[in-house]
């Protein structure tokens, strides 16, 4: 996940400029300051690169938790205010990410750690929030020109199989 949030301010600062979306110091600047409380948050709370080991040296897990989300809030609030109508609706189609990644994150803390929960809960919530998510994803989809590209791609490689395989029969 930690690599995931510093993926963003990188995507905010090259992917939406060179598609449009954004400017180019509004992107580097909100990027820039956002990575940077990542790290306070990440480095502070003392559960970044930590994956199967425990440290007493860290923020409760429930507050981490807040600062995380928050700062998942914080980046898609900051990314819609800098963003033109095209990027809003970039956002708007791709928020069903952020629930898909980090409700397992935290669900498998909880999990490992054995915390108050029936056997199998946290298979549970997972696979709803994948179905969740999925379902999301596929209703805030929307045809673009690269996915149009590709399904007329596809129907004449089928169309060129079958006419090879008419050829051949």
């Amino acid at each position: 996940m930690t690599v995931v949030m510093f993926g963003l301010p990188i995507y905010l600062s090259y992917s939406t400029v060179r598609n449009g979306w954004t400017s180019k110091n509004a992107s580097g600047a909100f990027g820039l300051i956002w990575a940077v409380l990542w790290a306070v948050v990440a480095v502070g709370g003392g559960w970044m690169f930590k994956a199967g080991q425990t440290s007493g040296s860290h923020w409760p897990i429930g507050w981490y938790a807040v600062a995380f989300i928050g700062l998942v809030a914080v980046f898609l609030a900051g990314a819609w205010a800098i963003s033109s109508p095209e990027g809003r609706q970039q956002i708007r189609t791709g928020l069903w990410v952020f629930p898909a990644l980090v409700l397992p994150t935290f669900t498998a803390y909880f999990g490992d750690e054995g915390h108050s929960r029936r056997y199998g809960t946290d298979v549970i919530i997972v696979l709803l929030n994948g179905v969740i998510t999925y379902v999301w994803a596929v209703r805030t989809g929307y045809r673009t020109d690269e996915l149009d590209q590709t399904v007329r791609q596809q129907i004449r490689m089928e169309e060129e199989e079958r006419e090879a395989d008419k050829v051949f029969a």
